[in-house]
């Protein structure tokens, strides 16, 4: 909707000749610019909506099999404290995957 807008009144300026042809070349540039930026949020809104589910789903699933195994939620590292950027080596990330 907000793309046929912007072409209309683009059409708008170029047949009216408001304002001078650069300028609503360049206004037509930065409206353009603008919808590309909008449509990239909507997909990066869209990515970070999918992985925010998955996240929930997971942790669901953890409770869930926390719960069958008799394990304590509190039970193992704390979150907060498992950084895997520093770790560096594939030891490390084995013993990690051991623990948790």
């Amino acid at each position: 909707m907000l793309a046929k807008n912007i072409q209309l009144e683009n059409t708008v300026l170029m047949n009216t000749n408001y304002g001078t042809t650069d300028q609503g070349i360049i206004l037509a540039k930065v409206r353009e610019d603008c919808i590309q930026k909008e449509k990239r949020i909507e997909q990066l809104l869209h990515d970070y909506n999918t992985i925010s589910n998955q996240m929930a789903e997971y942790l669901q699933e953890n409770a869930y099999l926390r719960q069958l195994s008799n394990v304590p939620a509190n039970f193992g590292l704390k979150r907060e404290n498992v950084k895997l950027h520093d770790m560096k080596t594939a030891d490390d990330l084995k013993k990690l995957v051991k623990v948790l």
